[in-house]
């Protein structure tokens, strides 16, 4: 799956509660549809999209893109990682206009995870997306008070969807997944399998501070941007299962041994 590619987190975007009501780029049906079946609504977070697009414009690009890709930016959860959410969908649509690297379609239609559908878009993003993300409602609460077999029903139609988008990506379709992407779809092994692991807990939370090695410093995707070999930073590191190491590249490493005592003894080796 060398089209894929999981990123810790877009911190900026993630950590930070959306209580503004602002004007957004997002469409009100949008954001009424991701807060479906849950008590408290979430709305993005604008002065941190304004925050945001400064920083991009600071920030030289490292290549100037030969054409505009179109992406699928599908962000939605049953419950953790709600907020920032929409922060994170904003800030991404935003990247693309000043790069001008990519457009974006801002959707949460299931219909766009069909194969003539999915065949539209350069690339689908999933921005901390969590849990069982193809099924109605995604709230986790409200979709088990629905009948057993519609429930079933949906399930095996969420499978589907999931087989349909790793199909996808084998087919050539770029697929990047932000943090939750790997606490998502967990009942769909073709989709873990992807993504290259399923998580399984953090071990180090957002306080602790972790030494990373660059594993491949002149890959494209981590060339230039890191002076060191290794660095440090603070942030939630997730423990992954399912996990092979000869099924994946990997580009940076934790090193345990220049890393902070983890919270909680690390499940899996």
């Amino acid at each position: 799956m060398k089209n894929t590619l999981i990123l810790s987190e877009l911190n900026l975007a993630l950590i930070a509660p959306c209580e503004t009501l602002k004007a957004t780029d997002l469409s009100e049906e949008l954001i009424e549809e991701f807060n479906v079946g849950f008590d408290k609504p979430q709305r993005p977070d604008t002065d941190l999209v304004a925050q945001a697009r400064e920083i991009v414009k600071t920030i030289p690009l490292k290549v100037e893109p030969k054409e505009k890709h179109k992406v699928l930016i599908y962000g939605i959860s049953w419950g953790p990682h709600r907020i920032g959410m929409l922060t994170a969908v904003e800030i991404l649509k935003m990247i693309g206009e000043e790069t001008g690297a990519y457009e974006s379609v801002i959707s949460l239609d299931l219909a766009n995870f069909e194969p003539e559908a999915l065949a539209q878009f350069d690339a689908v993003i999933f921005p901390n997306s969590t849990g069982d993300v193809f099924v109605r409602p995604v709230a986790k609460a409200a979709f088990q008070q629905l009948p057993k077999e519609e429930q079933k029903e949906q399930l095996a139609n969420a499978q589907r969807l999931g087989e349909n988008l790793v199909e996808y990506v084998e087919n050539g379709g770029g697929f990047l997944g932000t943090h939750g992407a790997t606490d998502c779809n967990k009942k769909i092994p073709e989709y873990i399998d992807m993504v290259g692991g399923a998580f399984f807990g953090h071990p180090w939370g957002p306080r602790n501070t972790v030494t990373i090695t660059v594993e491949e410093p002149d890959h494209g995707l981590v060339k230039g941007i890191f002076e060191n070999p290794e660095f440090q930073f603070q942030d939630e590191i997730y423990e992954f299962n399912k996990f092979s190491a000869e099924k994946v590249r990997v580009l940076m490493s934790l090193d345990i041994e220049k890393s902070d005592e983890p919270n909680k003894p690390p499940k899996t080796d």
